[in-house]
């Protein structure tokens, strides 16, 4: 059954920056920042940045493909995800893998109840897609993400923790630097869980040695994007962002994604990005899918 969401009251709080960037720069910047989250986060792993597209910059390309279609095919998009989770599976995190398999068993995504608990961040990262997709829609956005989010994070906090990321990026595409409001507003209109919402609401006046103790409890899906969020908002150089993010994957993609859709795709860390497998792809992704949405590339 298709969950009801409401529409955001309004739709923009806050001062809007100076338009040097224009929304196409924002969108490429969100998926080329995620995966230089992914190539930042295995060096600080001690490895080597991945040389070809995979883990979750691969599946939430394969998302964006599915939403730039005129009728998404969801199952199609779990096939080619669990082909992916078989191919690469040191590449997606183990709730991932664990969900992916019960589709290929039972054809049909995990129950809350085979969730229970367990959902990691992984879908952050994945469903920036979706803000890109509906940049000029908050109604679609949310009700996208969420139902994006139980095709394998069926958790209230997992789903509502990637709605408010991806209402963040989608702000920052549309040019503005405040997206807390928003955010909150997007929440607390559709009923998320409180202790996320709290968290997301102190947001602002959490100063850096308080970010442990602001997420304190939540579920690791809700933590990562408060987490993200805080320093979306707060650090103001990527790259200072990115190697603050460094040592958790799924965090460092959710913060490129979120710096790069902030910041435009020329201000990523060249190292980072001059290392992402398919670059060209993920950049012409993004613009088709700003296309999509009905915002001007160029505005």
């Amino acid at each position: 059954m298709m969950r009801k969401i409401a529409r955001p009251r309004g739709r923009y709080h806050g001062v809007m920056p100076a338009p040097a960037l224009a929304p196409a720069d924002r969108a490429r910047g969100a998926l080329l920042g995620l995966a230089a989250g992914r190539a930042r986060a295995a060096v600080a792993a001690g490895g080597a940045p991945p040389d070809q597209p995979g883990g979750e910059p691969l599946l939430a390309a394969l998302l964006g493909e599915a939403l730039l279609q005129p009728q998404p095919d969801f199952e199609r998009l779990m096939t080619a995800w669990a082909a992916e989770a078989r191919r690469q599976p040191t590449a997606l995190g183990a709730w991932t893998r664990e969900a992916l398999g019960f589709f290929d068993a039972y054809h049909a995504p995990p129950p809350p109840e085979v969730v229970d608990g367990r959902a990691d961040a992984a879908l952050l990262p994945r469903l920036v897609p979706v803000a890109l997709r509906f940049a000029g829609s908050p109604r679609h956005l949310l009700s996208a993400t969420w139902h994006a989010a139980l095709l394998t994070h069926a958790d209230p906090v997992a789903a509502w923790g990637a709605a408010a990321v991806n209402v963040a990026v989608a702000r920052f595409v549309a040019g503005w630097r405040d997206f807390v409001l928003d955010v909150i507003e997007a929440l607390r209109n559709n009923e998320s869980p409180l202790p996320l919402l709290d968290a997301l609401r102190r947001l602002p006046l959490v100063r850096a040695g308080e970010v442990d103790a602001a997420v304190r409890g939540l579920p690791a899906a809700g933590a990562t994007a408060v987490r993200a969020l805080w320093l979306a908002y707060h650090e103001p150089r990527p790259d200072h962002a990115l190697d603050a993010a460094a040592g958790d994957a799924d965090l460092a993609m959710t913060v490129g994604a979120l710096v790069g859709a902030r910041n435009g795709d020329a201000a990523l860390p060249v190292e980072w990005r001059a290392v992402i497998p398919a670059a060209d792809g993920l950049a012409e992704m993004a613009e088709l899918l700003l296309e999509a949405s009905g915002v001007a590339p160029g505005a």
